[in-house]
């Protein structure tokens, strides 16, 4: 359709680049009372605390990466490539918390330092954003030299599947070493801002809480997300880049920068069921993700789901070189239930940490409509592919399992 087309790649990538751009930049007016927006200009370009900041991050990042010896490699892509990726997430993340607890307990101050300085950070981020996309726009790459898209839409998607920046895999390093950690490190920093501001407030602290079992979940099934969306099908531009760099931080904290000049009010005792569903919903994620690791871990899917022999079809397809191949496709334990049920405890994990500030409008729980947008969004994706990839193996998967996220709803 031309109408689709249209919109698609030349409509769609100019308005998603200008908006998203400019509403990052102007989070921190809707988040934080007495900032003017005049104000806000002086900090597109950061500042020497936003980029030492950002550099001491990328840095530990980059170096954890470069030091680590246990490496594995990821599924194949579409475009054939076999990425190779460095292992200890875990250990990173934990080493990550605990320096920033030490340099906190040292330098007195430093969380309300950062709270205050996110206008800048965010510039920082924007600067460091928009140089990677067009470092990796410019890098010569044979996938997209006879594929006819608009400049700008390439800009957007990005050309190859993987890269390599710095001797180390630039997904790996941006989204995972990078982008989730400045949003664990800037959750932490805002809660304790908060406590020098209102003293130690139970509902926030479930919110961070939440947040950061979140985290350290994806850190300890780190090897699991190399086999999603955003690792086997997402291009390295600015969709990924700049969302990882920039909104993740800006967007994904928003909760918690709104908690610090807005002190929760609901009660102690509803902070706390709200942070044992959220604990529940973080759990049931993982036990979802969790048996499909298992199930891809087993040779030839023979393995035993809730008791019983893991039930899948074989489905058959052909590789970027035309030769035929076979994936397995889970259809019994929990993902027999839904085709995405990790999405919908992903989505009740993130309703969880946003409750907290219920009650103080609608700006603490902005986070909800946009994850279930975007949950929703890499459905259709992830089903389109599969679609076009298996054919009438995926029509037979989807009637073994029908339901997307809600048995008998949806």
């Amino acid at each position: 359709m031309i109408w689709y087309n249209t919109l698609r790649y030349e409509l769609a990538p100019p308005i998603f680049v200008i908006f998203f751009t400019a509403f990052s930049l102007l989070i921190p007016y809707f988040g934080r009372d007495g900032i003017e927006l005049v104000s806000l200009v002086s900090s597109l370009v950061g500042n020497t605390f936003s980029w030492t900041s950002i550099g001491i991050i990328f840095f530990w990042a980059w170096l954890w990466l470069i030091i680590e010896r246990r490496t594995y490699y990821g599924p194949l892509t579409t475009d054939g490539t076999t990425p190779l990726y460095k292992g200890r997430g875990f250990l990173y993340y934990w080493a990550s918390i605990t320096a920033y607890v030490l340099c906190e307990i040292f330098w007195p101050g430093l969380s309300s330092n950062i709270y205050n300085s996110i206008p800048d950070i965010i510039g920082s981020l924007n600067i460091l954003a928009f140089s990677l996309c067009v470092f990796f726009y410019f890098l010569p790459s044979q996938i997209q030299r006879n594929q006819k898209f608009p400049k700008l839409y390439i800009f957007y998607r990005g050309k190859e599947i993987h890269q390599r920046l710095l001797g180390v895999d630039a997904k790996q390093l941006i989204i995972s070493r990078i982008g989730l950690m400045i949003w664990q490190l800037l959750v932490l920093a805002f809660f304790f801002a908060s406590v020098d501001i209102y003293g130690f407030n139970f509902p926030n602290f479930i919110s961070v809480l939440i947040q950061s079992i979140y985290l350290a979940k994806f850190y300890y099934w780190e090897k699991g997300y190399y086999y999603t969306l955003d690792i086997t099908l997402d291009r390295i531009g600015y969709y990924l880049v700049w969302g990882c760099l920039v909104w993740v931080p800006s967007f994904y904290t928003f909760t918690s920068f709104f908690l610090v000049s807005h002190r929760p009010i609901i009660t102690n005792g509803t902070a706390f069921l709200f942070g044992l569903f959220g604990v529940i919903s973080i759990l049931m994620n993982y036990w979802v993700d969790a048996q499909k690791l298992h199930f891809r871990s087993s040779p030839d899917g023979r393995c035993v789901i809730w008791g019983n022999p893991a039930k899948f079809i074989r489905a058959k397809y052909k590789d970027h070189s035309g030769k035929e191949k076979s994936s397995l496709l889970l259809t019994s334990g929990l993902w027999g239930v839904a085709r995405h049920l990790n999405y919908t405890f992903e989505i009740a994990t993130s309703i969880f940490w946003c409750l907290p500030g219920l009650g103080l409008g609608i700006q603490p729980l902005l986070y909800i409509p946009f994850i279930v947008f975007l949950l929703l969004h890499r459905i259709f994706r992830d089903e389109e592919k599969c679609e076009a990839k298996y054919g009438s193996f995926w029509t037979q998967y989807c009637k073994k399992v029908p339901y997307r996220l809600i048995p008998n709803m949806f």
